[in-house]
C-alpha cells in the first residue's frame, strides 16, 4: 500500500484550538498541519512523537512542515495557535482544566 499525504486543518473553537477529524495513520504517511487563520499552528507531543524514530518526550511541529509519520502507537497531542502579536491561544500544560480539549490523540499502524 503507498503511503498517503494528509493535510490536517487546525481551527480555533472559542478558546479551544482543535484539529480537523484525525485520520488513521500509517508508518510512512506524511502529513502537514494548516492554519488559516493569521498566525502559525503548533502541534505539541507530551509524550512521544509519531514524526520522531527516537523516545523524546515534550517536542512540537509547526504548520506548513512536511512531516513523516515514522513510528505506530497512539500520540496524545495539544495543539495552540502563535498569533501575528506573538500571543499563544489554546493548549496549556499547565491549566488542563481549561484547556484540556485543544488537541487529539493520533493513532497509528505499520502496514
Amino acid at each position: 500500500m503507498p503511503s498517503v499525504h494528509h493535510e490536517i486543518e487546525i481551527s480555533v473553537r472559542g478558546k479551544n484550538v482543535v484539529p480537523s477529524k484525525i485520520p488513521k495513520l500509517n508508518v510512512g504517511d506524511t502529513v502537514t498541519y494548516s492554519f488559516k487563520g493569521g498566525g502559525k499552528a503548533i502541534v505539541t507531543f507530551p509524550g512521544m512523537s509519531p514524526y520522531r524514530k527516537d523516545k523524546k518526550a515534550n517536542t512540537q511541529v509547526a504548520s506548513a512542515e512536511k512531516l513523516t509519520v515514522m513510528q505506530a502507537g497512539k500520540f496524545p497531542s495539544g495543539c495552540q495557535v502563535e498569533l501575528p502579536n506573538g500571543t499563544i491561544i489554546g493548549w496549556n500544560p499547565k491549566d488542563l482544566s481549561g484547556t484540556g480539549d485543544s488537541g487529539a490523540d493520533h493513532e497509528v499502524v505499520k502496514r
